[in-house]
């Protein structure tokens, strides 16, 4: 995607391919992923909400987590100038598996021993 200086973040043409590629990862992530696991997946500010949606097809949102940066480009660009807000923050979604725990093992946990 354009406007990004690492050759990592330019692989993608486009916002589709990312896309794309995302949800093979994302797949993958919920097949290794154990029944009562769960996961961390930091997005930008500009997609937070597109990779949000991507996440919930395959996994349970626990947490929308906006975490604000105290210090960073953001505090040195003249504001004025810009055509949007500058980006200080980043986007983790805290997701889950939405495997299911065999009814044993969640049966357990509540038993009461003598």
């Amino acid at each position: 995607m354009p406007g990004k200086d690492n050759a990592w973040d330019n692989q993608w043409r486009n916002p589709t391919e990312f896309f794309a590629w995302l949800d093979t990862v994302l797949v993958e992530y919920h097949r290794v992923l154990k029944p009562a696991g769960s996961m961390y997946l930091f997005a930008g500010p500009h997609l937070g909400t597109q990779v949000e949606l991507a996440v919930a097809r395959h996994f349970r949102i626990l947490n929308h987590i906006v975490w604000r940066k105290p210090s960073g480009r953001h505090n040195g660009c003249r504001k004025e100038s810009l055509r949007r807000y500058f980006p200080q923050t980043e986007h983790i979604i805290f997701a889950e598996s939405r495997k299911r725990l065999p009814f044993a093992v969640c049966f357990r946990a509540y038993q009461v021993t003598p």
